[in-house]
């Protein structure tokens, strides 16, 4: 899912969530968390580029790990450096 930013025009405070695009413009219905006015708009901001796992922001389920798992074990971990530094 996509990142927005919004930001408060009459204390300018920011901040940034993780949303639908159907649901992208909730935020701009909602009182400020440090203000109470309802003055919230979104923001032009710069995608946001990265693994959401990597990130921390979802795990892999484990049937993916299991996966992984497998594959593991039938590569020797000496051809896959190896394949991985090319």
């Amino acid at each position: 899912m996509p990142l927005y930013d919004y930001r408060c025009s009459t204390c300018d405070n920011s901040f940034t969530r993780i949303s639908n695009i159907s649901t992208r413009d909730d935020p701009e219905n909602e009182s400020c968390e440090k203000c109470e006015q309802k003055t919230i708009k979104r923001q032009i901001g710069a995608p946001a580029l990265g693994d959401s796992v990597r990130l921390g922001l979802r795990t892999h389920d484990d049937g993916f790990r299991e996966v992984l798992s497998k594959i593991a074990e039938k590569v020797p971990k000496s051809n896959m450096r190896d394949k991985l530094s090319r």
